[in-house]
């Protein structure tokens, strides 16, 4: 018989252990790290001047982000990966630092993850119970340009070629809504999410100039009935 296959913690750990990784993530994000780099500061010295915080702890910084390949190294000099380069340089065209920390504030909720689940009252809409217009607006604006990237793949992934009518269920921003119709001709879509985020989705589709082929419906999805027939009802 072959042998067993003989079990560690590894996985385990890597499990328990991986906020480090989303930490150190976001603080090299919130420092600026990774534009610093691109910018030629690519020593710890270098990075530690440009971001204002001490050799010391530049280097171990720079460390862990090269063990989790956010950064290469030859010598004493770093560069940004490649996804890095295109996605966390702060002035590149597809920047997209904020939608890495706009999860940052739910950390201490998702601590009490234990106590939460154990209390009898269940919050269906979760972290969305309390949510505003003013939090939904703060959320597109980190998330939007993720959106649009995931729609055009959605639209060239998913064929709609005939269809006439979409619902977006949760369709946030309304970005797989718009890009849909703008790829497929003749393509109608709705939105249907909570009240406030259907406020800010309406600022995104009149923005595109999807508002003739995209509308919003404000709602909760696990109770609002589904629209039927024509989008323009």
């Amino acid at each position: 018989m072959p042998n067993a296959q003989r079990l560690d913690t590894t996985r385990l750990q890597k499990i328990a252990q991986a906020y480090w990784e989303s930490a150190a993530l976001m603080a090299a994000v919130e420092l600026e790290i990774f534009t610093a780099i691109a910018h030629g500061h690519d020593t710890i010295p270098a990075v530690a001047k440009a971001v204002g915080i001490s050799e010391r702890n530049a280097e171990r910084l720079l460390t862990v982000l090269a063990a989790m390949t956010l950064l290469s190294r030859d010598g004493d000099r770093f560069a940004n990966a490649p996804d890095v380069q295109r996605f966390l340089v702060k002035d590149g065209e597809r920047y997209a630092g904020p939608w890495i920390l706009f999860t940052k504030p739910r950390w201490k909720a998702f601590g009490e993850l234990s106590e939460r689940l154990r209390d009898g009252q269940e919050n269906r809409l979760g972290a969305y119970v309390d949510f505003t217009v003013e939090d939904a607006r703060r959320y597109h604006a980190a998330t939007y340009s993720i959106g649009m990237g995931a729609a055009r793949l959605f639209s060239r992934s998913v064929d709609l070629s005939g269809r006439k009518r979409m619902l977006d269920l949760g369709g946030g921003s309304g970005a797989y809504s718009i890009v849909a119709t703008q790829t497929y001709p003749g393509l109608e879509a709705i939105v249907l999410d909570l009240p406030p985020v259907t406020v800010v989705a309406d600022e995104y589709i009149a923005a595109n100039g999807a508002t003739g082929r995209v509308r919003t419906l404000p709602g909760d999805f696990t109770e609002t009935p589904f629209p039927q027939g024509s989008t323009s009802s």
